[in-house]
């Protein structure tokens, strides 16, 4: 796995050499964003195993998930055995053992527990952001050109932007950067329905939409 600062030295530093108009704070701050915008169309999968309380129905995945969140739950297994989601309103929920996700992290079974028995979930979350240089990107390397073509394409932004405000001063783009911020975006999103294309997905339906609170729908 790729380092930030190994992805944003190696890779990033040679296509925008200049710090002062692209800082390390800057790229970070990019590098954050695409990784969210990466989620957007192909969501981190992930498993593990919670222990069901005796008497307890409703249970908050909020620190079972940790920093990638709960967008869906995709199985739930209990004793090799894959339960199936029905809806809490529906009239037969009660009468056997499903389970069902009623809010951003809260999942109910249909059933109390009568014992501490594990209960395997396999959920969709976030991609984390990386926290600190040392800290290696949640996406996988055959994945890191679709990273960097967001970047390059927020880079494009911005100086179009500043040559927008401040024509007289504006200077030749880096090779890099030659093409408009919509050529830019398009080569992401070409990037990313071929990486989900080649996971085996059928169709892309991302990529999600974020609130004003960070979370992703």
């Amino acid at each position: 796995m790729t380092t930030r600062q190994q992805f944003r030295e190696t890779v990033l530093r040679p296509l925008l050499p200049d710090a002062a108009a692209f800082s390390d704070e800057q790229l970070n701050a990019w590098i954050d964003q695409a990784i969210l915008a990466y989620t957007g169309y192909l969501p981190n999968v992930l498993s593990g195993v919670m222990n069901l309380t005796p008497g307890q129905q409703d249970y908050d995945l909020s620190a079972f998930a940790g920093p990638a969140g709960v967008f869906d739950i995709l199985t739930v297994e209990l004793n090799g055995e894959y339960l199936p989601r029905l809806s809490r309103s529906d009239p037969r929920f009660s009468q056997g053992r499903f389970w069902d996700l009623v809010g951003p992290a809260q999942f109910c079974l249909s059933w109390a527990p009568q014992q501490v028995e594990p209960l395997r979930v396999t959920y969709s979350g976030v991609h984390w952001v990386p926290e600190s240089d040392a800290s290696q990107l949640s996406i996988p390397d055959g994945h890191l050109e679709a990273i960097k073509l967001y970047v390059l394409w927020m880079a494009v932004k911005k100086l179009e932007i500043e040559h927008a405000l401040h024509p007289d001063e504006a200077g030749l783009l880096p090779p890099a950067l030659a093409a408009s911020s919509a050529a830019a975006e398009h080569l992401f999103r070409e990037k990313m329905h071929e990486i989900v294309s080649s996971a085996g997905l059928s169709q892309v339906t991302g990529p999600w939409k974020m609130d004003a609170r960070d979370r992703i729908y």
